[in-house]
């Protein structure tokens, strides 16, 4: 899977690839292929989780 999200103050959409996610009450996290956390993304700032 590929999530692409923002980050303030840059407007351009960022990528990061990763195996699988986890929402949260106000976010994602997404994890790697070991199942170890990744990032953390607000919902917010997530534009879409796609296949890679």
């Amino acid at each position: 899977m590929v999530a692409s999200y923002t980050v303030p103050p840059n407007e351009e959409p960022m990528r990061m690839e990763c195996w699988g996610f986890e929402e949260l009450g106000y976010g994602l996290v997404l994890y790697d292929e070991a199942g170890e956390e990744l990032a953390y993304l607000a919902y917010g700032s997530v534009i879409a989780i796609e296949p890679a």
